[in-house]
């Protein structure tokens, strides 16, 4: 099964909620990750990269999002903000591997066991989300279903590699 699929799933769910989101700074962010997705998946290797950094850096206006908006609860914004440290941590460990070891080697195994089980705790913090307060998190879904997509990929990468 090819796992990007799920990602160009959260990518169109991204591109159709970014019309219900009414905060402005959320609509940026999930517009950028949106391109991010897209840029990712162009055939030049020099220009995919570049979605990769995008998306990087949508998770740093995320964190900066989490802590702007004095209305947010703690909660909120400790459960957003951990799922993008969470997640750009994962992204900047395995992008910032050397080329030899991505290919094979014992530390590039650490890096994807570490980012596995950050991906499962993200996941685990959207499927608290869902369940216990989507309505608080109405402006955030659409930039937390793609973070999850992209943690369920490297989640199932992690699980594919233990085998």
């Amino acid at each position: 099964m090819d796992l990007r699929i799920i990602i160009i799933l959260a990518g169109v769910f991204g591109l159709i909620y970014l019309f219900k989101i009414t905060n402005n700074f959320a609509r940026i962010i999930t517009g950028l990750m949106v391109v991010a997705i897209a840029i990712s998946f162009v055939r030049v290797p020099e220009i995919a990269i570049d979605g990769y950094y995008l998306f990087a850096i949508t998770q740093l206006l995320i964190i900066i999002y989490a802590f702007s908006y004095e209305d947010f609860s703690t909660n909120k914004k400790i459960t957003v903000a951990t799922i993008a440290f969470l997640g750009l941590a994962s992204i900047v460990l395995l992008l910032g591997a050397p080329e030899g070891i991505r290919a094979y080697g014992d530390f590039y195994l650490r890096l994807l066991e570490f980012s596995g089980l950050v991906a499962g705790v993200i996941i685990g913090l959207y499927i608290y989300v869902l369940i216990k307060d989507i309505k608080s998190y109405k402006e955030e879904i659409g930039f937390l279903t793609i973070l999850s997509a992209d943690a369920l990929i490297r989640f199932a990468l992690y699980i594919l590699a233990l085998m």
